[in-house]
């Protein structure tokens, strides 16, 4: 699934830039791209309970307990100290990536849904294009002299005078943060695949 949400990215966006996007696009390649950092979090808590079954810990738990859920979390230090008793080639080898997981978690939280992350339609770096949309807007909202600009015609201005860059923003307290949109992603997804082959070899009983 994190694979065709890449490719659709990659076909709607692609890494050496285009013209702007048309809004059902940037909409489109905001979906996919909340849909990938969704399944990295979601696969790492299937990780976390796998670990779980196959070494027993927190054995008062189950996924049908709603309350204790949030302790079967990969990263987290209950969770760690147990495993640290069973696995602790395992639990090294899951504490090397505790940074990258809190880099994550910052990131993208799976219940903050009103904050997703976002692919912008295009970027505009000419400071006078800048001022005339302005002045197209006060148009469009106000009675001032002429017909002034719908929406429709004021979005088209705006994509005319724009250009895709393959970025995505990220919205937190202190403000909006700009990322590379594949040099982000790529790191992250290279991330997961490696915390997943550390987990996964742990369960394979070729491998002990």
């Amino acid at each position: 699934m994190i694979r065709d949400s890449k490719l659709r990215l990659e076909q709607t966006c692609p890494r050496t830039g285009r013209p702007a996007l048309f809004p059902f696009e940037a909409g489109r390649a905001t979906a996919d791209l909340n849909f990938c950092y969704l399944n990295f979090r979601g696969g790492i808590d299937n990780l976390a309970w796998a670990i779980k079954h196959r070494h027993g810990l927190l054995p008062n738990l189950s996924e049908d307990e709603s309350k204790g859920r949030p302790q079967v979390d990969l990263f987290g230090p209950q969770f760690l100290r147990e495993l640290a008793g069973v696995a602790p080639g395992l639990c090294d080898g899951l504490n090397s990536f505790e940074n990258w997981y809190g880099e994550l978690r910052n990131l993208r939280d799976p219940s903050a849904h009103r904050i997703p992350l976002y692919v912008p339609p295009g970027l505009i770096i000419d400071a006078e294009f800048v001022e005339e949309l302005r002045d197209l807007e006060v148009s469009r909202v106000t009675d001032g002299p002429g017909p002034g600009v719908s929406l429709s015609e004021w979005s088209a201005r705006a994509r005319e005078g724009s250009r895709f860059a393959p970025v995505f923003m990220a919205s937190a307290p202190a403000g909006h943060s700009v990322y590379s949109l594949y040099g982000q992603l790529d790191h992250d997804h290279r991330q997961f695949l490696s915390v997943a082959q550390v987990v996964l070899g742990s369960l394979d009983p070729a491998t002990h």
